[in-house]
């Protein structure tokens, strides 16, 4: 008995002897890549150790961006030496077409703020991406704008990126430094505790795609990134120990493709080393939405807004790691229509951006907040995904954004067709000349904010909608919101400030939406107005922009005559009566699955001569009346509760106000000599837009 305890611990630990001396990551690693002939390998290698640890997690071989990673990377750069920006449109972050820079900092980027979508939202370029001129030449670093225009390019950086449906990232990491990555003990430990291990290095002439061992040899050629993923001591003589090794140059013939690299090699070779050790649950990346290019419009001034960087993007490696400790507010650039530049700082939190320019020093570095509480704008927009208006920007601003601002101004941010297109801009529907005045308000408009596309009517003022105290400062007005789902126009009071008339206030009714509006008309873009809106349910502030799209008339749906018989047919309209719009006309109280006419005509006065109204007693239809022209007739079987329904669209704008009349007939043979029985008159007379 003591004998095979004796052989079962010695078995047991030769065992554990020989898993020590080999341990092989290759099963958990996603499949192999080739990074082409670009200096991309420290996406590679990260993305790599990112794909790994999520297929440790049970994801499977996730195929992440690579493309992504190095192109947003190089985005979110600063310069660290503010000396050298000696002028306000002087390059600071980097053209994303270009390569190089460590692992390990994308590794650190994974944790604190950036996030991967898949292969698909952006493929791997494997050629170099096409520069009209080299990428150290003057037209890029003298001009931030030339960097921001390619950067920015949606053909580059496409929207599918932008909006991916989920993103990954990491939550924690063990940095092992320069000394830990050419200390061969520790690289081991953290293979053996089961992670993988980024490592910057430099390379040599024996780098190379074979399957020979790497070891030191020659003078240094460039710098490179892979993942170490194993190693393999078990043979006898030293020189032949070495790491597994997960390379972007394409597979070699070892075992699953992978690269050797000799102890030696590691040990005098190591620049930087990481390994990731949290991963995150896959989730949306709003932050990046707000990267691009948009023509703003602000109180009707117009000028481009590049947003090309992320807040807090820069913080932890460019900045921190070049000894600078003043916070990272930079977001981008604006250009106004005059050709001045001014350089925006600000925050981005969940999909609400905070930015400010200084008008006094445009040249604003990175680190600088809005110049005093009472002196320099501040803008709040948020996005908007509704329709037509994907990731562009709505909200307000302050003049003076300090503890009392006021007043405030509305403004947007959209996104033009082309990135040096000068589109995207609401069109005007006012004169600027004109006097400011409350019914500059009346008509129908455009509401958008999130995800909502709303029709708005202003109908008419009605100061006795206010309450009395209210009606000193501000006009009242009857305004409706169109609820799609039901396809009824949802009541409200709209509020304009008689001191400053190109604010208004609204709620929308909570059976429609439950929001609140607050917006402003631009004074130098009448008809265009935008602010915030307060989604009561959640408290939630989302930016509104508002268009005015003209005049409007209500149609209306009037009833007359009574009808005859002793259960009298009733005739209704249900729907919008508008151009464009479908109405769909009714006829109660047939008999079931009985005959049912509908006559629809444009007088109530007269039917080819004969006068109306017509007593149909002539036919037998005693106590019955036409009194609408039977210009055409329609035919329906009622269904098994006396019901007959018919839908038309009126589409011809040259129908607008005029009147529609129709009356019902109900085929019932024991009602009269006739057979039949009228209904009550429909006038329908048609609004809409104009």
């Amino acid at each position: 008995m003591t004998t095979l305890r004796i052989v079962s611990l010695l078995l047991a630990c030769a065992a554990s002897l020989t898993a020590q001396t080999r341990v092989d990551h290759s099963g958990w690693q996603t499949p192999l890549k080739n990074q082409g002939s670009r200096t991309t390998c420290i996406a590679f290698a990260s993305t790599a150790a990112l794909e790994a640890r999520y297929k440790r997690g049970g994801s499977g071989n996730l195929d992440l961006s690579e493309e992504f990673v190095n192109y947003v990377g190089k985005m979110m750069w600063l310069h660290p030496y503010w000396s050298d920006i000696t002028h306000v449109d002087k390059m600071e972050s980097q053209l994303a077409a270009t390569g190089g820079g460590g692992g390990v900092g994308h590794a650190h980027n994974f944790v604190n703020w950036m996030k991967v979508p898949q292969e698909s939202a952006m493929p791997y370029l494997a050629t170099a991406y096409p520069l009209s001129h080299p990428w150290d030449d003057p037209w890029w670093v003298e001009s931030q704008r030339n960097i921001n225009t390619f950067n920015l390019d949606p053909n580059n950086l496409p929207h599918t990126a932008r909006n991916a449906p989920a993103y990954y990232s990491a939550t924690s990491l063990v940095d092992m430094g320069a000394l830990g990555s050419r200390d061969t003990a520790a690289i081991e430990s953290a293979l053996r505790a089961g992670y993988e291990v980024i490592w910057d290095f430099d390379t040599d002439a024996s780098a190379t795609s074979t399957n020979a061992i790497w070891h030191p040899a020659g003078t240094v050629t460039a710098g490179h990134s892979m993942l170490i993923v194993g190693y393999d001591r078990t043979n006898a003589n030293p020189a032949n120990h070495y790491f597994i090794v997960k390379n972007s140059w394409g597979p070699t013939t070892n075992p699953n493709g992978m690269t050797h690299v000799g102890y030696d090699y590691v040990a005098a070779r190591g620049i930087n080393a990481c390994y990731l050790t949290g991963i995150a649950t896959p989730g949306p990346f709003n932050a990046i939405r707000f990267i691009g290019r948009r023509n703003m419009s602000f109180d009707g001034h117009r000028g481009t807004l590049d947003i090309y960087h992320l807040p807090g993007a820069s913080q932890e490696l460019w900045l921190s790691g070049y000894g600078v400790t003043t916070p990272d507010r930079r977001v981008g650039q604006f250009y106004d229509t005059a050709g001045n530049v001014y350089r925006v700082n600000g925050q981005i939190v969940g999909d609400m951006i905070q930015f400010w320019f200084k008008p006094t020093n445009p040249n604003m570095r990175w680190d600088e907040q809005r110049e005093t509480p009472t002196l320099g704008g501040m803008y709040s927009y948020r996005l908007l995904d509704s329709g037509d208006l994907q990731d562009d920007l709505a909200g307000y601003h302050w003049n003076n954004a300090g503890s009392t601002p006021a007043p405030a101004y509305g403004g947007y941010a959209k996104r033009a067709t082309t990135m040096t297109g000068t589109d995207g801009y609401e069109s005007p529907v006012f004169n600027n000349s004109q006097a400011w005045t409350p019914s500059q308000w009346l008509g129908e408009w455009r509401l958008r904010y999130d995800s909502r596309d709303v029709p708005l009517l202003i109908d008419q003022r009605n100061d006795l909608l206010l309450p009395v105290a209210d009606r000193a400062t501000w006009a009242g007005f009857q305004a409706y919101t169109f609820d799609a789902a039901l396809q009824v126009w949802h009541a409200t009071t709209a509020r304009i400030d008689l001191a400053n008339s190109y604010e208004i206030r609204f709620d929308i009714n909570p059976a429609h939406d439950a929001a609140s509006i607050v917006a402003y008309m631009q004074s130098w873009q009448r008809g265009v107005a935008a602010g915030r809106t307060t989604l009561g349910a959640f408290g939630i502030f989302e930016g509104s922009l508002l268009t005015r799209l003209g005049d409007h008339d209500f149609g209306t749906f009037t009833s007359t005559y009574s009808g005859c018989g002793a259960v009298r047919p009733v005739h209704s309209g249900a729907g919008l009566p508008e151009i464009g719009r479908t109405v769909t006309y009714r006829v109660a109280n047939a008999l079931p699955y009985g005959g049912v006419v509908l006559s629809l005509g444009v007088s109530d006065t007269s039917w080819n001569g004969v006068p109306l109204p017509l007593n149909l007693s002539v036919i037998g239809a005693y106590t019955c009346w036409m009194t609408a022209e039977p210009l055409a007739t329609f035919f329906a079987g009622a269904d098994s509760v006396g019901i007959a329904t018919w839908s038309f669209a009126f589409n011809q704008p040259g129908m607008r106000g005029i009147p529609i009349y129709s009356q019902g007939y109900v085929l019932d043979l024991a009602a009269n000599a006739a057979g039949l029985l009228s209904s009550n008159m429909l006038t329908t007379r048609l609004g809409g837009s104009y």
